[in-house]
């Protein structure tokens, strides 16, 4: 019952403004939560990807960092620093990056032998063998002997 003058508002008003104020908060709530948890995973792609990148790069400046006896068929590199296994400056010798031991490296090495060329496959995986960023290239193979030819 309402009396002449008053303005407020009922009980079951404010408790139905409540409600409906609840519920747009909790879908803007989710809305963050998924926006943070999609913002996360670019995040670490986009670390994944340069750290590939950069291997890669080193790969290419640095090519003997890929042993010289490399077989014909692919091999496949998970451990570094070892003998007949590759040198690279980025990785700890389990194949943990030194910037994030979150991150492991694995190395795809195949010869060309008709172009002197190796073909490079560089991988991030996480701690469960997920492929989380991978690039390609190919770096000019070290030749066993350094000969020069002379005409």
């Amino acid at each position: 019952m309402r009396y002449q003058g008053e303005n407020g508002l009922t009980l079951v008003e404010i408790v139905a403004s409540i409600a409906i104020l609840s519920i747009v908060m909790m879908v803007f709530a989710t809305f963050f939560t998924q926006s943070a948890m999609f913002s996360n995973k670019n995040e670490r792609a986009i670390e994944a990807t340069n750290l590939a990148r950069a291997v890669l790069e080193e790969i290419r400046y640095t090519p003997e960092s890929i042993p010289a006896n490399v077989p014909n068929e692919t091999t496949v590199y998970e451990t570094f620093h070892q003998e007949n296994e590759p040198k690279i400056n980025a990785v700890n010798d389990d194949g943990s990056f030194k910037t994030n031991v979150d991150l492991r490296l694995r190395l795809t090495v195949s010869k060309e032998e008709a172009v002197n060329l190796y073909k490079v496959k560089v991988e991030v995986i996480d701690d469960s063998s997920q492929v989380i960023a991978d690039t390609y290239g190919y770096v000019e193979a070290q030749s066993e002997k350094n000969e020069t030819i002379s005409e």
